[in-house]
C-alpha cells in the first residue's frame, strides 16, 4: 500500500519506520520539504519528502501525524483534489499548554468530527490516539501478552486481514466505535492518558479491553 504521512515530528518518524518494514511504500508530506530530516537520512528505504498535497495526491491512504491544535488548519490548506476521496487517519491528539497541564482545544467535541465537517469529501477514521507513538508500532510491551492492547476506530474498516510475515503493529487491532462523532471518547480519554504515564513513570502503555 502507498501512505502519506502529514508531518514529521515524533510520531511521522516512528510511524515511518514501522510501515517502511511492513513493507508500505511511504511518502512524507511536509510544509518545507526541502528541510533535510537527519531521520530520513537512515531509514532502510528511501522516502520522498514533498508538500502535503503532492503527498497526498496519488496515494491510497493519509495519515494526520501533525500537532493535532494545528491539524484543521493544516488539512484546509492542501488542495482539496488532492484528498478527494481518501482515507484519512486521524492519530492525533488536540491539546494546548494550559497553567501546569494541558487542555482539550475541543472540550465539546473533537478533532476527528473537526476535520471531518472540514473535509467533506474526506473518510475521517480516528484511531491510535490512546498510546504514545512507540506502542503505536509495538502494540505489546508488557510482559503479558495475552492482555494486548485494543485501539479504538471511529469509522470501519475495509480489511483488517494481514500478512503473517508482516510486524505487528496497534492498526491491526482494532475495534469499531461507529460514527466518527465516537472519536470524542478516545480523544477526552487523553488526561488520563497523561495521568496515567505520571502514575507508572513510562508512555509505554495502553487501554486493554477484556471482555
Amino acid at each position: 500500500m502507498r501512505l502519506a504521512i502529514i508531518g514529521t515530528g515524533n510520531v511521522a518518524e516512528t510511524l515511518t519506520r514501522a510501515l517502511i518494514k511492513a513493507h508500505h511504500d511511504v511518502v512524507l508530506g511536509s510544509r518545507d520539504p526541502q528541510h533535510a530530516l537527519p531521520w530520513a537520512a537512515q531509514l532502510a528505504v528511501p522516502v520522498q519528502i514533498q508538500t502535503p498535497a503532492q503527498a497526498a495526491r496519488g496515494t491510497d491512504l493519509v495519515i494526520n501525524a501533525t500537532p493535532g491544535a494545528v491539524s484543521v488548519e493544516a488539512f484546509t490548506a492542501i488542495d482539496s483534489s488532492a484528498l478527494d476521496g481518501k482515507v484519512l487517519v486521524d492519530v492525533a491528539n488536540a491539546v494546548v499548554p494550559r497553567g501546569e497541564g494541558v487542555a482539550l482545544v475541543y472540550p465539546n467535541g473533537s478533532l476527528g468530527e473537526e476535520l471531518q465537517k472540514a473535509l467533506p469529501p474526506v473518510r475521517v477514521v480516528k484511531t491510535l490516539n490512546t498510546m504514545s507513538a512507540g506502542v503505536m508500532t509495538d502494540p505489546e510491551p508488557s510482559p503479558h501478552p495475552r492482555r494486548s492492547s485494543s485501539p479504538a476506530t471511529s469509522q470501519r474498516q475495509a480489511d483488517g486481514r494481514r500478512s503473517p510475515r508482516r510486524p505487528r503493529l496497534a492498526a491491526d487491532s482494532l475495534i469499531d466505535l461507529g460514527g466518527i462523532a465516537a472519536a470524542r471518547g478516545p480523544e477526552h480519554a487523553f488526561h488520563l492518558l497523561g495521568a496515567l504515564f505520571g502514575a507508572l513513570g513510562t508512555p509505554r502503555l495502553n487501554f486493554a479491553i477484556i471482555r
